[in-house]
């Protein structure tokens, strides 16, 4: 008869404390991955302008910000925002003719006005760099590697 023993609780640790961290640990991570999605939508709104020969871009790239979500048991979200006072116009470039409503709109720079007859269709910056990171696996690396660390007791965040 062969035996093996599994320790899960680290030494020191009550179960609570282990499920804590973990919770920590992952509230961390998507915090990085979130910021990690920022870097990749101003790399790809970067990218899409120059290469297409397009139009500046004004202030959008630095107004895409993350902002901390909720944070309970089991529960972690940050959300990936961009700042509509910086960069009214982000829905335009995000979305292109579908986007709902648009500042400066008509000839006197007030109002809104009606895109929908517009060629452009978007970047859809945001949308693409969700994409990138769902579809690969690196999200998840670096929220268990947070979770690791926490579960180590290095909290640093590298």
């Amino acid at each position: 008869m062969i035996t093996a023993s599994l320790k899960l609780v680290p030494v020191g640790k009550s179960l609570r404390q282990l499920e804590s961290d973990i919770n920590d640990g992952a509230y961390v991570g998507i915090g990085q991955v979130a910021l990690t999605s920022v870097k990749l939508s101003q790399d790809i709104l970067q990218n899409k302008v120059v290469s297409g020969g397009g139009k500046w871009t004004g202030n959008l790239a630095n107004a895409i910000l993350t902002k901390p979500g909720l944070k309970q048991k089991g529960i972690a979200r940050w959300d990936i925002v961009v700042d509509t006072k910086r960069a009214p116009y982000a829905d335009w470039i995000e979305n292109g003719k579908y986007a709902v409503a648009l500042p400066y709109g008509n000839t006197s720079g007030t109002g809104k006005r009606d895109y929908s007859k517009s060629s452009f269709k978007g970047h859809h910056y945001l949308q693409e760099a969700a994409t990138k990171l769902t579809e690969s696996d690196f999200a998840t690396k670096i929220v268990v590697a947070a979770i690791d660390r926490h579960l180590s007791g290095n909290n640093a965040v590298v």
